[in-house]
């Protein structure tokens, strides 16, 4: 097994430490931890008390750890990262801070993605159906209180929703509530946060059939909807197209046969 020496840290691209990792090296978590924990610092040190910074950042490469041997590199390791930092500076709050705090918190939070929405309407000129806001990780009612206030499209992730990033709500019971103004589905499987509302993060991407989505109910759900948008698979080639056969072999009629 080839090893990442210290001289090769500077010219080593993430995905080959990555690998490296995955195959027993330690040195190149060390690597990645370095590389990487100026940027994780700067991000933590704007939203969470000075005096916790340190504890936090440190928390999220606990996290990058442990998830790190389910990274599929579906994109740029910075890219994955920053959604997992988020969680942690998420969970922060949820542990240390009282309902109130927390709501007041993420009003803000919601109070600037409005204004960069109402900017990026205003500077581009399109409709505000043509842009759509994602269910990602942050509170489904704001989401959609977002939406709907703006009038704009939802991007429905369905593994997102499942594994809980969206907070404690039904992939079906959401879905519903978005019908009316739904633009896109980026269709993945995931486990279901369960009642325990455990969020899953890294098992949010999975292709269908390996969580606990309903693919037949949820695809009948939308044909009779008449939902004709897209639905993405943002997963590697050979996992997209096992997800089609996973739709092919619950409802045969939806997509066109194998060559």
């Amino acid at each position: 097994m080839e090893h990442v020496t210290e001289t090769a840290f500077t010219n080593t691209e993430d995905k080959f430490l990555i690998q490296q990792f995955k195959d027993g090296n330690m040195d190149a978590f060390d690597m990645l931890y370095r590389r990487h924990l100026p940027v994780v610092y700067n991000w933590v040190r704007f939203l969470i008390p000075s005096d916790d910074v340190e504890d936090v950042a440190q928390e999220i490469f606990i996290a990058v750890f442990k998830s790190l041997p389910r990274f599929r590199g579906q994109s740029q390791f910075k890219t994955w990262l920053r959604p997992l930092a988020n969680y942690k500076i998420a969970e922060f709050y949820r542990m240390r801070l009282p309902d109130l705090a927390r709501s007041l918190i993420l009003k803000q939070f919601q109070n600037g993605a409005r204004e960069s929405l109402k900017t990026i309407l205003a500077e581009t000129g399109i409709r505000t159906r043509q842009l759509a806001i994602e269910t990602i990780e942050f509170p489904f009612d704001l989401t959609l209180e977002l939406a709907e206030e703006l009038d704009l499209s939802i991007c429905f992730d369905t593994g997102h929703v499942l594994v809980g990033f969206s907070g404690p709500v039904d992939l079906f019971d959401a879905l519903e509530r978005c019908l009316p103004r739904l633009g896109e589905v980026h269709l993945h499987d995931g486990p279901w946060q369960g009642p325990e509302r455990r969020i899953g993060y890294g098992n949010d991407h999975q292709p269908l059939g390996k969580g606990d989505l309903d693919v037949a109910r949820f695809l009948d759900r939308l044909l009779t909807a008449g939902f004709h948008g897209p639905l993405v698979f943002e997963l590697q080639v050979e996992e997209a197209l096992a997800s089609l056969d996973v739709i092919r072999s619950v409802r045969p009629n939806v997509l066109p046969s194998s060559p």
